[in-house]
Formats: structure tokens, sequence, C-alpha cells
């Protein structure tokens, strides 16, 4: 989903690509035709970071100079603060993938990460999932809900109590973003999933969204 999104972006010219929680993402090295030239900069927990640079070594896969690894703690340091340190240009506008962060983060983070977003270049976009709260569930995926909830506790991240889809899209709207896209389950599906022969599905328990700047 993000992937298409960041090939979107770089049709209108985008040359920044940061990947927030960067984990074992790899549109790096899979769409690296599509990104030379650009800037790729993968952002994670340090220990995280350390283990997939030290399993990319394992697997004989070099990284390209135009790749740049963030350390940082989302609920301690400043995002843009540690992107500048790498080389980030706060004046040249960004794409923004941010997947399978959102659950483990506490909400002063989460705002505090859109909010710096918000203040990139115009023309920036930030594209990310997030846990609905507990009444927008589907029935048939609570299990799945509450099997996540209890991985993520028995590693030491809680998944949050999840957001109402419309007071966040107003909340994010008013951290200045001018366009906002708050994408569900079942839209997901019909774009991304529909005549899938494996019946692969949307699990009915998340959104995505899109924030832009003009």
């Amino acid at each position: 989903i993000a992937g298409g999104g960041v090939r979107d972006a770089l049709a209108r010219g985008v040359c920044h690509y940061v990947i927030l929680g960067g984990g074992l993402a790899s549109s790096a090295h899979r769409l690296a035709r599509e990104l030379e030239g650009c800037a790729v900069f993968e952002v994670d927990f340090p220990a995280t970071q350390e283990w997939k640079r030290a399993r990319l070594q394992e697997l004989g896969i070099s990284e390209r100079d135009s790749l740049h690894f963030v350390a940082i703690d989302f609920e301690k340091e400043s995002l843009f603060d540690r992107l500048q340190a790498a080389g980030f240009d706060l004046e040249r506008p960004a794409f923004f993938s941010w997947m399978g962060v959102v659950w483990y983060l506490s909400e002063p983070s989460f705002y505090a990460t859109l909010k710096a977003v918000a203040g990139a270049a115009p023309g920036s976009e930030i594209v990310f999932e997030y846990p609905v709260s507990a009444a927008h569930v589907q029935a048939e995926d609570r299990p799945l809900a509450a099997m996540i909830r209890m991985l993520g506790a028995a590693r030491g991240e809680p998944v949050g109590p999840g957001f109402d889809p419309a007071p966040l899209v107003a909340a994010v709207r008013e951290l200045g973003f001018d366009t906002v896209t708050d994408l569900s389950y079942s839209q997901i599906q019909a774009r991304h999933f529909d005549g899938r022969s494996d019946g692969l599905r949307m699990p009915r328990i998340g959104h995505l969204m899109i924030a832009s700047r003009h």
C-alpha cells in the first residue's frame, strides 16, 4: 500500500523517502530503480535497526549510499533533529511511510510525530495505518485484535486503545495538514484485495490515513 504511495510521490517529483519504523521493510531495496537519485531514510529503534543491518550483511545485501539509517526512540527524541543529522533537507518535500508503528506508540508521541511532519516542506505527505477503537472492530476480527494486544504486551510493547476515525481526522487536520483522507478497512479491501485468488483480505481492525501538505 505504502509502495504505491511512494511511486505516486516520485511521479510528482518528491525525492525524499522516509520510512518511519523501518523494521524489516524492504521497499528501499525493492524500489531501488525507482528511487535512484533519491535519498531514503529508514528511521527505527536502535536495537531493531542494528539487527536489521546485521541481517542484510548476512544476506549479502549491500547498503546503497543514498540509504540512511536513522536511529531514534520515538517516545524520547525529535524526529527532525535526527533526520537533519542524517542529511535530511528540510526545504525539500518528502514522502513518509509509517506502517505498523502507531499501534505501539503513546498518544503524545503519535501526535508529536504527526505535528513534526505537518511542518515539513509543502508537497510532503504521510501514509500510516492505525488501530481503531474496540467499538469499530468487527466481531469476526476481535480475536485477532486480542491476539495482537496480547503479543504486544508480552514483548513490552502494549497496544493503545485505538482511535475513533472521525475525531482523529479532525485532530490531524488541526495539526496543519491541508488534505486528510481516511480509508476504512472496506475501502482498503476494495482498492487492494478484492479479486485476489488467495482470498487474502484486509483485517477489520484498523484504518489507513493519508495526510498531505500543499
